[in-house]
């Protein structure tokens, strides 16, 4: 069946590099358009962010309830607006800071034009329109955020964690970040990873934070991402899912088992059929 929906895809024509199944152990792999072997993964870099932040919650250094501001106590800008002192970072997990448009973008920004390169002052320095929790408004400043807290939290860098505590226990060769320019991980997107780890992660989550015995994440992480949303967004058929710019995504469906990830290079949006087909295959 995942072969057929391949074929409806390639016959839109559309540029998709690699898709990766796992179903039942098995990975199935199938090379459609060769690429790098690793790829920006754009937007679904917030879902492995968001895992870091997991890490973080399992080890007793943060709660969602906790406030960002208390983070950062002695890093806050001089006028910043009040009301940041009211966000969590439940709020930031699911773009919920108060905040009415997305910034610190830089798939479509040049950071050149930046005012600073304290992009973490970038982050509180708009107003807040709307009271924190209030309304959702998509951000990739709130993932730069969380990649911030994590360092703050733990001590060392986002990247080095997940390297460590996820991508090599589940088997990643290589992959790599862009950073700002004051050395973290950006977070949001600039997650360059193969197909492969991509499907892995979806496994991870499909399987409750177990990989092959070993528990790299608690199971009270993973439902409580999947029930607050942290970039596991519900399908209509009960799956999950998270997407990034030019067609990148990962998912998993704990009815079937199913656990996929692919990437692409669609300025036409044509992958996204790939979850209408999955749902209508109840896959």
């Amino acid at each position: 069946m995942i072969e057929k929906i391949i074929d409806q895809i390639i016959a839109t024509g559309a540029n998709l590099y690699s898709l990766v199944s796992i179903e039942d152990g098995e990975v199935h792999s199938y090379t459609i358009n060769p690429a790098n072997p690793c790829n920006d993964t754009y937007s679904v870099a917030k879902a492995y962010t968001m895992t870091a932040i997991g890490l973080c919650y399992d080890r007793g250094l943060l709660k969602p309830t906790d406030k960002v501001c208390d983070i950062f106590r002695d890093q806050l800008p001089a006028g910043m607006d009040e009301r940041w002192e009211l966000v969590t970072i439940h709020d930031v997990l699911r773009h919920r800071m108060g905040t009415t448009k997305g910034y610190l973008d830089i798939d479509v920004e040049d950071i050149n034009n930046y005012p600073t390169d304290d992009f973490l002052s970038m982050v509180f320095s708009p107003k807040l329109e709307l009271m924190p929790g209030e309304k959702y408004c998509y951000s990739d400043a709130a993932y730069y955020l969380l990649s911030r807290i994590v360092t703050q939290v733990s001590g060392e860098g986002m990247d080095d964690m997940l390297m460590r505590d996820i991508l090599r226990p589940t088997g990643c060769r290589e992959a790599g970040w862009s950073k700002c320019p004051r050395g973290y991980a950006m977070g949001a997107t600039g997650l360059y990873i193969r197909c492969l780890d991509v499907a892995r992660l979806a496994q991870l989550y499909l399987d409750e934070g177990m990989w092959e015995g070993k528990r790299l994440l608690s199971v009270e992480w993973v439902n409580m991402a999947k029930e607050n949303a942290y970039s596991l967004n519900p399908c209509r058929n009960g799956a999950y899912t998270k997407g990034g710019m030019r067609g990148q995504r990962f998912y998993f469906n704990p009815n079937t088992r199913v656990a996929l990830g692919w990437l692409a290079y669609d300025k036409e949006g044509k992958t996204g059929q790939i979850l209408e087909l999955l749902a209508d295959t109840d896959i």
